[in-house]
């Protein structure tokens, strides 16, 4: 997982200074389609390191781990 620092770094070049995507994800040794998860949920959260409560695989998961018990 990278760093808040690191991804702060990444978004701020594709938003504030325009620069595409694919060469932020160049610079920073990246993939571009990274970079644009991170800035899309930058936009939609205003964070940019997921809330980790939010790692639940719901409900669908749930019968799996009973049948491996």
């Amino acid at each position: 997982m990278y760093s808040a620092d690191f991804r702060w770094r990444a978004i701020t070049l594709h938003y504030a200074y325009s620069i595409a995507c694919e060469q932020v994800g160049r610079i920073f040794g990246v993939s571009g389609r990274t970079v644009r998860r991170w800035y899309k949920y930058f936009k939609s959260s205003g964070h940019v390191i997921p809330d980790k409560s939010r790692k639940c695989n719901g409900p669908t998961l749930c019968p799996l781990l009973r049948l491996t018990r």
